[in-house]
């Protein structure tokens, strides 16, 4: 009877081993080893198992943290105007522009040491992008970034919410120094035969630049063989025009149309539109078309 009673407990002992620790005794192993390897197992408590899984589920959840975006501007809230935000920390910025299947839209990103004055639709013709596609910028605490899309108010109708995106995702770290956007000249080129513009710097609704002295402004035209009929107004306003620069010319008269000279004073805004543009033609048709010249005397 006893011998029956022993071999049944070793029985359940054994029953109990496959079934709750998942260690299978080898056939060398004694009773008294494997009995001495389910209490060293059973040993650990609950609440350093749990800790355990509890450590893993939270490095997961950091590093999906991490590989969250810090911001998400939609071409919808850059569409009136540049997205616009101060840098709250200094360290590195990476800038990714995720766009839906079929839609060729771009980004342009701009970094100013303080805030611009004028309307953001202006800072391209101020400033050198600080990038024009994907990529990292070290940024400093205070710094104003503008994010400019090419779908805009001055270029189409917006898209559908979704279709383009700006991803920014950010590493807070001692940086050695910020990256700015270079200052451009008051023109879209110079030389010393006066400031050249292009009709390709007028394409998108008109070239405007604030006068920086008092004179005599000439204005010449040269076209390309072709393209003769090509012409410029020139607007004068005594400060920036608030509204879209296309609104321009259902509220004022042209300052000057064609060829010619106008006197301005410093701090006048001028605004110079192309007969070929936009609105009338693709850009690889203006490219080269027409360049306006002036002088100050």
């Amino acid at each position: 009877m006893k011998k029956r009673v022993s071999l049944f407990l070793t029985a359940a002992l054994m029953a109990a081993l496959l079934a709750g620790c998942g260690r299978v005794a080898d056939d060398g192993d004694t009773l008294e080893e494997t009995v001495s390897s389910v209490a060293s197992q059973a040993e650990e408590s609950p609440a350093e198992s749990s800790g355990a899984v509890s450590a893993e589920a939270e490095a997961e959840e950091t590093s999906e943290a991490e590989a969250e975006p810090w911001l998400i501007i939609d071409s919808t809230d850059a569409y009136d105007s540049a997205y616009t935000f101060s840098v709250p920390e200094t360290g590195s910025y990476a800038f990714t522009v995720a766009n839906a299947d079929g839609a060729e839209v771009t980004w342009e990103v701009y970094v100013l040491e303080e805030a611009f004055e004028d309307a953001t639709r202006y800072i391209p013709q101020a400033y050198d992008p600080c990038l024009t596609e994907s990529g990292t910028l070290t940024l400093t605490a205070g710094s104003q970034v503008y994010c400019i899309c090419s779908v805009n108010a001055f270029t189409g109708d917006p898209l559908d919410e979704g279709s383009s995106r700006m991803l920014v995702f950010q590493t807070v770290e001692e940086v050695s120094s910020g990256t700015f956007s270079e200052a451009l000249n008051d023109s879209a080129d110079s030389s010393a035969d006066g400031v050249v513009i292009t009709s390709e710097d007028a394409f998108e609704s008109c070239y405007a630049f604030e006068a920086t002295e008092s004179g005599t402004y000439s204005f010449t035209i040269q076209n390309a063989e072709g393209s003769e009929d090509v012409t410029w107004e020139i607007y004068v306003l005594d400060e920036a025009f608030d509204e879209a620069p296309r609104y321009i010319r259902q509220a004022q008269e042209p300052s000057l149309t064609g060829e010619g000279s106008l006197e301005i004073t410093s701090g006048s805004w001028v605004y110079c539109f192309c007969s070929v543009n936009s609105y009338t033609s693709d850009l690889d048709e203006v490219t080269g078309v027409s360049a306006l010249t002036y002088t100050i005397q």
